[in-house]
């Protein structure tokens, strides 16, 4: 059975950001085996490797260690504007396999275009993903206050940044069987999540009927055991989280954390999981606030915090009551299924539900795609996709060349 390059991707010559070069059809060698320090590299498909020796392919004709990211153009002294991708010897063998195996056609494949249609069709939908549009390069820049839909987004803390649901109710179980001789189970949290400590522990505590409950002694209990019992050592933050952080600085916009939780555990949770209240423009806690969600207090006080208006802010949330506590505020809700199931936090009124924070994309949180430039009568309003390629009919006219290659 022939192999065949990705469909959904042409593997033709073109310029920007995946020009492949056409000069010439590719020519397989072998050649002495390339030291191990990075600057033994191959074209984007695929010269020779830097880790061991092996073969190469030189799509462009010449010295074979140089290709599709090493260009400059033609007649020019600059320095190469891309740094250029290794490959091992055995994956480079096996991309001139399969291009041996592909039929003939009306263009010559090389193993470089056989390399990157298949990186454009696993990068695009992850792209699409990360930011929202595929083929975006970078992020362009703050997004003027013109063409933006939301000015700050509001963190819910556990469940969202941290894994910290489970574990906080591994802590509870243990507080009640070791402070009031109570077996509970932790799934008996569940419908309390998201509430604050004290509603989270007194929901429990009238489930079996603990006598002589006090809600600020039993939370006093269980910071005691959540902090210094190894919980909160073996806390880790969700995949994307830091990733996410950065994009929306780089967005320009605000963020903040709007937690049920008191200051004490949210000052540890984010400094367990390495970002610490310094990554946040403010944070906001259940202490500094008389009604927990599912009222939109907290969320109020943190868009207040951060200067932002309500209507303008978009929040984060993985429990219902945080759910119904943004929409009570008038905010845009983006649901995260890591403690309750899609399906509640969609009944419960999220805009959109993904499984965890490295799903969720930029057109999640704006509710479209973002738009650079200064708005004004559309003309000069730019999606990030058309910012990513705007520049790729604009070169020299080279074939190749350009910084764009």
């Amino acid at each position: 059975m022939a192999f065949l390059p990705p469909p959904a991707v042409a593997v033709v010559g073109g310029r920007g950001p995946h020009a492949i070069a056409t000069r010439r059809p590719a020519v397989a060698r072998r050649g002495p085996t390339a030291p191990s320090a990075p600057t033994a590299s191959a074209t984007a498909a695929g010269s020779a490797s830097g880790d061991g020796g092996g073969g190469g392919v030189d799509d462009d004709g010449g010295d074979g260690d140089g290709g599709v990211g090493a260009l400059s153009p033609r007649g020019t002294s600059r320095p190469l504007a891309k740094p250029r991708v290794s490959l091992s010897p055995d994956l480079h063998d096996r991309l001139l396999a399969a291009v041996a195996r592909v039929p003939p056609g009306p263009t010559v494949l090389t193993a470089s275009k056989l390399a990157s249609s298949i990186l454009d069709a696993y990068l695009a939908p992850v792209e699409e993903a990360y930011y929202g549009r595929p083929r975006v390069t970078a992020v362009p820049g703050p997004l003027p206050a013109a063409t933006r839909r939301i000015d700050a987004v509001l963190f819910d803390m556990d469940g969202v940044l941290c894994d910290s649901e489970q574990l906080s109710r591994d802590a509870a179980v243990r507080l009640f069987a070791d402070h009031y001789g109570t077996t509970v189970r932790a799934a008996d949290f569940e419908a309390f999540t998201g509430t604050g400590e004290a509603a989270f522990l007194t929901g429990v505590a009238e489930l079996y009927g603990v006598p002589d409950w006090d809600a600020e002694v039993a939370k006093a209990r269980f910071f005691d055991v959540y902090l210094h019992r190894g919980y909160v050592a073996r806390l880790t933050p969700f995949r994307g989280v830091a990733g996410l952080v950065g994009r929306l600085r780089e967005l320009g916009l605000s963020i903040a954390v709007a937690s049920s939780a008191d200051a004490v555990k949210v000052t540890a949770n984010l400094d367990a999981i390495g970002l610490g209240t310094a990554a946040f423009d403010a944070t906001t806690s259940g202490e500094e606030v008389v009604r927990k969600k599912p009222d939109p207090a907290v969320f109020f006080k943190a868009a207040e915090k951060v200067g932002a208006t309500p209507s303008r802010c978009v929040v984060v949330e993985d429990a219902v009551a945080g759910v119904v506590a943004a929409k009570a505020a008038g905010m845009r809700c983006v649901g995260v299924s890591t403690s309750m199931p899609a399906a509640a936090l969609t009944e419960a009124g999220a805009d959109v539900v993904r499984g965890e924070v490295a799903e969720v994309s930029l057109q999640d949180l704006f509710g479209g795609d973002l738009v650079w430039g200064d708005g004004q009568d559309g003309k000069d309003a730019r999606t990030a996709g058309e910012v990513a390629t705007a520049g790729e009919g604009s070169g020299s006219g080279e074939e190749d060349g350009g910084e764009n290659a």
